[in-house]
Parts: C-alpha cells; structure tokens; sequence
C-alpha cells in the first residue's frame, strides 16, 4: 500500500509545469526629476557679483573723501606745501581761491551706478523669469561701461598729478636754489579708486563666467528634453 500511494502522488505532480519569470528586465516607470530653473545662478555666483559692486561702490565713496595729491616745496628763498583733495579744494591757506578738477563728482556718479547694479542684481539674480534674466544679460555690458568711465576718471586724475608735479619742478628750476626740491605724494584718492576699479573689473569677471555656466546648463537641459531623458 505504501509503494502504491508514492506513485499515485507522483503521478499527480507530473503534470505540475512550474514557471520563472524574470523581471529584471522589465521597464520602470520614469523617474521625474525635479525641475531646474534654467536661467537660475548657483547662490555663491548670485551673492559674489553684487558683493563685488557694493565693494566698488563704497570704495569709490571713501575716494571722494581723500587727497589726490600733496606736495612740499622747499627752497632758498621760499617753502611752500600744500595739495588738492578730490572736490578741488587747495589745501594751502594761501590758494583758497584756486579750485582744482572736481573728480569727486564723476567719481560719486560710478559709486552710484556700482550701488543700483547690484540692487538690481540682488533683486532679480535669484529669478529664472523674464525679470532676472535681463538683470543678467545686460549688467556685464552696463558695468562694463561704469568700470570704462571709472577708468577715465582715474586715468584723468593720474595725468593731473603729473601736470602739477610738472609745473611745481619748473618752478624749482627758475629759482635757482641749490638746496630746492619738490616732494609730491600721491593721496588716497588714487588708491581707493584702483581699489574699487579691481573689485568692478571682478565683478565683471564673475558675471561673465557665471554666464557662461547658465548657458552650458541651459544647453544640457535642453538637450536631456530632446532625448528624453528626465
């Protein structure tokens, strides 16, 4: 009976066909990514660029504020000091009625255009809309042009020093003193202004190659659409 039973089960399962099935190779549904802002600046470029303004800016004030130049005249017979600081004034008592160029004016002007650049930076760097991409587009070619005009006036300044110093050393040479001489050094003025026309020119560096990065991300997310990829 035991023997008879075993076959009877195994005759039963003979007819059994088990079935594997693999699915690993099955598709699965699309993952969606979420979506990038395309146009949109990584937050280190975003806050980079305005800092760098507001940096020029605030130099090219504290420039208004400084000497362009002093000088020290000595001689036989006369000694004489004094300069001219950024609005013009002289500093000698003796030539209060003499004015120099007002380069603080130009100077309060680039300061100006600094300070409402990266206001307009600060408030439509961060946006992906129509807004922030032509705050974008269009500040590396207007700070481009303060930074030009910054230069001209520095240039302006440097090429004033030089006409004084020009004047003050012939008049050494009229004298004829064998113990005269002028000094001239060179006031704040020029030294705050390089310093806020490096931070322009990179603040201009850093928006050129932060649109150069926008541009590679917006070429690679159109091209993942076109593929279909994401």
């Amino acid at each position: 009976m035991g023997i008879s039973a075993a076959r009877c089960q195994t005759s039963h399962m003979v007819g059994i066909q088990v079935e594997f099935v693999d699915d690993a190779g099955a598709s699965e549904p699309p993952r969606n990514r979420a979506p990038r802002l395309v146009g949109a600046r990584p937050v280190s470029l975003a806050l980079a660029e305005p800092a760098l303004w507001i940096a020029a800016a605030v130099l090219s004030v504290f420039a208004t504020f400084q000497t362009i130049f002093t000088y020290r005249f000595t001689g036989d017979s006369i000694t004489s000091r004094g300069g001219y600081d950024a609005w013009g004034h002289a500093l000698d008592a003796q030539l209060n009625t003499d004015h120099g160029p007002r380069y603080a004016v130009l100077l309060w002007l680039c300061a100006t255009l600094f300070a409402l650049l990266a206001a307009a930076l600060l408030g439509g760097g961060f946006s992906a809309g129509r807004a922030g991409r032509w705050t974008q587009a269009r500040a590396g070619a207007i700070g481009l042009a303060v930074v030009g005009l910054l230069a001209g006036v520095l240039a302006g300044v440097a090429l004033g020093v030089e006409s004084s110093f020009s004047v003050y050393r012939g008049l050494a040479k009229t004298l004829n003193d064998t113990h005269g001489g002028v000094e001239l050094l060179i006031g704040g003025c020029i030294w705050f202004g390089l310093a806020s026309l490096a931070c322009a020119l990179g603040a201009v560096l850093v928006h050129a190659w932060s649109g150069k990065r926008t541009h590679l991300r917006e070429r690679e997310d159109r091209y993942s659409q076109a593929t279909g990829e994401g």
